[in-house]
């Protein structure tokens, strides 16, 4: 969507050509954003695999919950959220198959209420200058019985007003 302006001067387009010496300017710029949505990264770990995923849509203002399951009965949860991910999944060392799909920015320890289950309930405020913006969780159990660590698969959530 361009316009041409008007200097005052004729003839600076030459009939049957689309060179013109006017200026042309940009008029105005169309941006179509992605609604509310979460999307699952890679795999989790384990048998059976430790999953990750989103209750309710990431829409301004409104909350989610982040549901844990196939945990270890006697395991903790740590939810981990960060507005990067990882260029390339980073296989943990302590952890064979396990892998970390984001660079962490917060963690909190959400200790389960029904064995092998975490929830963890995340409001999101009503702040425009949050709309589009991406950020991604991933869960991770730590067994107290046998000290294992588990990752689950990443999940990127993106928040809109719609």
């Amino acid at each position: 969507f361009f316009f041409q302006a008007e200097d005052g001067i004729r003839d600076h387009c030459v009939t049957g050509v689309q060179t013109c010496a006017l200026p042309i300017f940009q008029a105005f710029q169309v941006t179509i954003l992605a609604p509310a949505a979460t999307r699952s990264v890679g795999t989790g770990c384990g048998t059976p695999a430790l999953t990750l995923a989103a209750s309710g849509a990431p829409i301004l203002p409104s909350s989610i919950t982040l549901d844990l399951t196939n945990m270890p009965v006697n395991a903790l949860a740590f939810y981990i959220l960060g507005l990067e991910n990882m260029p390339i999944p980073y296989q943990l060392p302590i952890a064979p198959g396990c892998y970390q799909y984001l660079v962490p920015s917060v963690t909190t320890l959400v200790v389960p209420l029904v064995p092998g289950t975490a929830q963890f309930a995340m409001g999101i405020p009503n702040s425009p200058s949050l709309a589009g913006l991406p950020f991604w969780a991933q869960g991770v159990s730590y067994d107290t019985t046998t000290n294992g660590i588990q990752t689950s698969n990443g999940l990127r959530i993106y928040l809109q007003t719609f």
